[in-house]
């Protein structure tokens, strides 16, 4: 054992504040119920204040939200199986976050979500369809198989089998299992429609780079 160890073992008791040698000699004169008591009443409060601390987390408590269990397209009406309920802490939700299931299901999707993604007010609309059609346009179903592989938001003309063009900057706002629905201004959705449901409706897809003017 090292000699200052020794030295320092050997030599006169060390002095504690005043404070704490008061409390020491309170400590050992209480009765041994009384000192239980205390030692488990601080274990309690230890207990409290851990729990209280894994509970808020450094972002803030917990909250209850609706989480996408698998990918959300636009124009997808929600049902009960499309969505979960998780608990996150509340400054890592994004605002608008919705926190009951009853929230979603039965409306439609607007904006896409991916799944695992928190869904928000802004994700779904309660109008179906008609809630994604743009101010200036209306909405007609187009066969898929036209635009197989175009995704929501592509802008497209459409243009009847005869190369006549029935409508200039139209865009895909929905696609559903048995229709893709495209905005096409105001005043050109007869022409367009009459020849998606006759068969003599092609697309012409615009370049992804494209800047579409109003």
């Amino acid at each position: 054992m090292p000699r200052d160890l020794l030295r320092h073992l050997h030599g006169p008791p060390v002095v504690l504040p005043r404070a704490i040698d008061r409390l020491s000699e309170r400590w050992w004169r209480a009765r041994p119920r009384a000192r239980t008591a205390a030692m488990l009443a601080l274990a309690m409060t230890l207990l409290l204040v851990g729990s209280v601390r894994s509970v808020l987390g450094p972002q803030g408590p917990p909250v209850d939200v609706v989480v996408a269990t698998r990918d959300l397209e636009p124009g997808m009406r929600i049902h009960a199986d499309d969505v979960t309920l998780v608990r996150r802490a509340r400054d890592a939700t994004p605002p608008g976050s919705l926190s009951a299931p009853s929230d979603v299901v039965g409306h439609t999707v607007h904006l896409p979500v991916v799944r695992g993604a928190v869904v928000t007010a802004r994700h779904v609309t309660a109008s179906g369809i008609s809630g994604l059609v743009p101010l200036g346009t209306v909405a007609v179903p187009v066969d898929p198989t036209l635009v197989a592989h175009v995704p929501v938001g592509t802008h497209l003309d459409l243009v009847a089998r005869d190369a006549t063009v029935l409508a200039t900057n139209a865009s895909v706002i929905a696609r559903t299992e048995d229709v893709v629905w495209v905005a096409v201004p105001d005043g050109h959705a007869g022409p367009a429609a009459a020849a998606a449901a006759s068969g003599q409706l092609t697309v012409v897809v615009h370049p992804a780079e494209r800047i579409v003017e109003e």
